[in-house]
C-alpha cells in the first residue's frame, strides 16, 4: 500500500550504515495499488545515490509503463533440468539423506524450471519418507505417475467419465499428491 512505500521513501533516504548501497526488493510489485505505484514513481524517478530498487514480479504486464520505462529489465528464464538436480543434490548433502540420481530427475523434471516447485516437490518426498532411502518408486508414490495423469485427459475427448473416474481412483489408492495432480493437469492445459 502507499503506507508502505512512504516509510520505504523515508528509508531508502538515509545513508547505509555499512557497505557502499541499500538495496531493496519489492516482491510481486505488480500487487501494489494505483496510489503506491505513484509514490513509488517519485523515487525511482530521483532515486537516492545509495539505494538499488529490485521490483520482482511474475506479471509485468500488470506494471504502469511509467514504472518499466524508469527501470532496467532483466528477465530470468526458467532454470535447466540439470541446474536443478545440482541444486537438490545440496539439499542432499546438507540432510544427509540417501537418494537416487533417478529421483532427483524426475523431481526437477516435475517442476517445471522452478527451484522453489522442486526443492518443495523434495521437502514434500521428504517429509512423507523420513528415514527411507528416496528412489524413483518413492517419488512415483508421493507425486502420482506422470503418464496417469497425462491419461486423465483421454476420458475427456470423447468423454469417458467412467475411464476417469478409475484412474482417479487408482490415484487415490497409491496415495498420490492430488495437489500435485491438478497442477499438472492446469500446466497441461495451459501448453495446450
Amino acid at each position: 500500500g502507499i503506507d508502505n512505500i512512504r516509510e520505504l521513501r523515508e528509508k531508502a533516504g538515509l545513508s547505509p550504515l555499512s557497505g557502499k548501497r541499500k538495496v531493496y526488493i519489492i516482491d510481486e510489485v505488480h500487487m501494489l495499488t494505483t496510489e503506491a505505484f505513484n509514490a513509488l514513481l517519485k523515487t525511482l524517478e530521483e532515486p537516492p545515490a545509495h539505494a538499488v530498487f529490485i521490483l520482482a514480479t511474475t506479471n509485468v504486464e500488470k506494471l504502469p509503463e511509467t514504472i518499466v520505462s524508469r527501470c532496467q529489465r532483466i528477465e530470468f528464464g526458467r532454470a535447466k533440468t540439470e541446474d536443478l538436480i545440482v541444486s537438490l543434490k545440496r539439499v542432499k548433502k546438507g540432510e544427509d539423506r540417501e537418494i537416487d540420481n533417478e529421483a532427483l530427475e524426475e523431481i526437477s523434471q516435475r517442476s517445471d524450471g522452478s527451484y522453489r516447485d522442486a526443492h518443495k516437490l523434495l521437502e514434500e518426498i521428504l517429509t512423507a519418507f523420513p528415514r527411507a532411502k528416496i528412489t524413483l518408486e518413492t517419488v512415483k508414490k508421493v507425486l502420482g505417475e506422470k503418464e496417469t495423469v497425462n491419461n486423465l485427459f483421454d476420458w475427456v475427448n470423447p468423454p469417458e467419465a467412467k475411464k476417469g473416474l478409475e484412474m482417479i481412483g487408482k490415484l487415490v489408492e497409491k496415495g498420490s499428491d492430488f495437489k500435485f495432480v491438478t497442477e499438472t493437469m492446469l500446466n497441461m492445459l495451459h501448453v495446450a
